[in-house]
């Protein structure tokens, strides 16, 4: 499991065009609707919110539509 905070998160090369941090704050507010609790991809600990580096990838490809 690798972790990153919110802010690395939107720095990292795969993400930095996809995310902005107010909208990824946004997702994990919405986490229980968007089903990123249940996919695992917010790990919380000690008051302090990380990404699963290693779900959050699987958790986007469920938003892709095919053509």
């Amino acid at each position: 499991m690798k972790l990153a905070t919110i802010k690395n998160t939107v720095f990292l090369p795969d993400y930095k065009d996809a995310f902005t941090e107010p909208s990824l704050r946004w997702h994990i507010h919405n986490s229980a609707d968007n089903r990123m609790d249940e996919m695992g991809v917010i790990v919380r600990l000690r008051g302090r919110v990380y990404i699963d580096l290693d779900m959050f990838p699987k958790w986007l490809e469920t938003f892709r539509t095919t053509a």
